[in-house]
């Protein structure tokens, strides 16, 4: 029976490290992490251990860019991480994580939308296994939850992530 979990905390509370270290030589984990490499922001595909920026630069353009506040974020790379998600459904993971479903997802439908909702959906209603791991700063909790409908996924903590 699929399962569909929540990973909140505060910002820069560690929650990307602790996923890190969890997920550390275990197979059949797909998905995203979002780490800070050289002080830039990048995608980081768990199955393929590659990463790929997704922080861009003043200079480029803002028809190829999402912004929301001061940050700005590469377009393309978006569209790339969706297609990491979404493609990694049909390897039935034993985890699929999101790092994160932040403000562009839960506030403005980007980002990694629609992946976002069609995998909540896949996992709601399909008839796969594995869990889904949806990482959401703590500030954003709620209106998730209301959004997507997560009433009944379960929260976990840096703590009860250590547990599992």
């Amino acid at each position: 029976m699929p399962e569909i979990l929540l990973f909140s905390g505060p910002i820069r509370s560690g929650k990307t490290t602790a996923l890190r270290h969890f997920f550390s030589g275990k197979t059949k984990v797909y998905g995203l992490l979002s780490p800070d490499v050289a002080g830039q922001r990048v995608f980081y595909d768990l199955h393929s251990q590659q990463p790929f920026p997704f922080e861009a630069t003043a200079a480029i353009p803002a028809a190829e860019v999402l912004e929301i506040g001061r940050f700005r974020f590469y377009r393309n790379a978006f569209l790339q991480a969706q297609h990491v998600l979404l493609s990694a459904l049909s390897a039935r993971p034993d985890w699929l994580v999101i790092d994160e479903v932040g403000k562009l997802e839960v506030l403005h439908g980007q980002g990694l939308e629609p992946a976002v909702g069609q995998l909540i959906g896949a996992y709601r209603n399909g008839p796969g296994t594995g869990r889904l791991l949806l990482v959401i700063r703590e500030e954003l909790l709620q209106a998730a939850v209301e959004k997507y409908g997560l009433e009944d996924a379960g929260l976990l903590t840096a703590a009860g992530l250590a547990a599992r």
